[in-house]
Order: structure tokens, then sequence, then C-alpha cells
């Protein structure tokens, strides 16, 4: 978060670009997202970190498979969760223990629930659960293990460690210096 303001506030605004369009989600999740983050207060500094609510063009629909039965338009686009304890006080991993128990028990109730991905059954290889790091994952995939739903861990490296990375940025130095 800190790198994203400190980069922020070393442009310039006319040199800042914000995409009005997602045609990655569809429309009741951007929808969702928009509303949470629309919110005054969102963010712990509004000023340095605003949310620009976007759109989702119909054709972003030919990318995206999409459950249409009843079931799945009754259904939220975002659920979110609140741990509410009688004192407010609970510690990380207590935290992360009783969250990785009700992903998996959420995870069980979506694969045994009938739900369809692609007009075939839901299995779990097309779910997933996104978390910071590897010590964030174990208790989650240890409670689908007690749940027999098999697992597997994809860490990604770096964008700027990838091959499409390096050749962007030998682009950009050429542009940068013409005659180096």
């Amino acid at each position: 978060v800190y790198a994203y303001i400190n980069a922020k506030n070393r442009t310039r605004h006319h040199s800042r670009f914000t995409l009005n369009r997602n045609y990655r989600s569809n429309q009741g999740m951007v929808a969702a997202i928009n509303r949470l983050f629309g919110c005054p207060n969102s963010f712990l500094n509004d000023l340095d970190i605003p949310y620009h609510s976007v759109a989702t063009p119909d054709e972003a629909a030919v990318h995206i498979s999409v459950d249409a039965s009843e079931t799945a338009r009754k259904s939220p686009a975002i659920t979110l969760w609140h741990l509410q304890t009688e004192d407010d006080s609970v510690s990380y991993g207590t935290a992360r223990e009783i969250f990785a128990r009700a992903t998996a028990a959420e995870i069980h109730h979506l694969l045994e629930s009938g739900k369809r991905s692609d007009g075939k059954p839901l299995e779990p290889g097309k779910i997933a659960v996104l978390v910071k790091a590897r010590v964030d994952a174990e208790p989650v995939i240890s409670e689908l293990a007690k749940l027999n739903i098999g697992t597997s861990f994809q860490q990604q490296i770096s964008i700027f460690q990838t091959q499409m990375a390096r050749d962007l940025l030998a682009v950009l130095r050429a542009v940068a210096e013409p005659t180096n």
C-alpha cells in the first residue's frame, strides 16, 4: 500500500491514468466491488488511495463463463465474513484458524451443492483461495484435507521477474534513450 502511495505521489496528476472498464469480471462482481470500495472511507486514507468505480462492457460476458441458473442469479457476487467476539480481541493466528475452517466448510458446501462450472459439476480445481503468503494458506490446506478435498499451492513469481517484464524494460529503455 505504501509503495503505491509513494509512487502515486511521485507522478504528476496528468500522468496518471485510470481504467474505467473491467473485462475480466462479471457484472455482479464489479457492481459488488464498486459498492464495497465506493463508500466514503473505504480505505484508511481515501485521499491517498481513491477508488474509481468501473463498468463492465457487454462484450466482457463473451470472455467469462457465468452460471446462468436461478440459484446463481440469486447468489451474492461477494460475501464478507465478520468475526465477532465478546471483547474484540482475537489474535491473528486464532482468526486465521477460524477463517480457515469457515473457508473449508464453504468450499465443501459448494462442492456438495450440485453447482456447475462450464456445464460440469463443480470440482476443487475450479476454486481458488487467494492468500498473501504460504503461511496463510497452510491452515486452509489443512482444513480442506480434513474434509478429503485435494489442494494444490501455486506460488507466482513477481511480475518483474518474468521474461515479458525484462523485454518491456528493454523497449522502455530504448524509447527513453534512443541514442544509447
